[in-house]
């Protein structure tokens, strides 16, 4: 699909999001489907654009949202961002799925999470704190499912920087090459 051509029918879906909305600040439906679809589309400056206009407030029954779609627009702002490398910004987007209350613990949240924890990596050289709102329960449930990505954090904030690296290995090619 041409790149204009998606901007062309992404134009009224933002301006959607834009005018639905009681004030700037406010989420809509609009803004979930908007960023998915503009990030797919790789048009990350936009979305961050939409983000980057704070959204303070959220009226699920008067706006008419859904878990799925505050999520939707927090994780793929927060794709946006680290596409951009705004790692700060990153981070932020990504903890804001943590805290979006819900009955059970959806794969976006984990995901956001394990986002959140290599864009915090990147930006801070350690892991992020975990947000202050965010219920216990899910983020020890995140952390269990992505106990993979915690491993990581730890070797990373343990890595000595000034000890030498391990030895390449050889591959195949190189092994024959190497030979008598």
């Amino acid at each position: 699909m041409d790149r204009d051509c998606s901007r062309a029918m992404l134009r009224p879906l933002r301006r959607a999001a834009l005018q639905t909305a009681p004030h700037p600040r406010c989420l809509t439906p609009a803004h979930g489907a908007y960023a998915m679809l503009a990030c797919h589309n790789k048009m990350y400056k936009d979305v961050c654009a939409l983000a980057d206009l704070d959204i303070v407030e959220v009226q699920p029954k008067e706006a008419g949202l859904s878990v799925e779609s505050i999520l939707a627009f927090f994780f793929y702002a927060g794709c946006s961002y680290a596409a951009l490398k705004r790692w700060g910004s990153a981070v932020d987007a990504f903890a804001a799925t943590l805290v979006v209350p819900s009955s059970a613990l959806s794969s976006v949240s984990i995901a956001a999470y394990k986002r959140r924890l290599l864009c915090g990596l990147i930006s801070r050289g350690k892991a992020p704190q975990p947000p202050r709102a965010v219920e216990q329960g899910a983020l020890t449930g995140a952390a269990r499912a992505s106990a993979a990505y915690d491993r990581i954090a730890t070797a990373f904030a343990s890595a000595d920087t000034d000890s030498e690296p391990p030895p390449r290995r050889l591959s195949c090619r190189r092994r024959r090459q190497a030979r008598p």
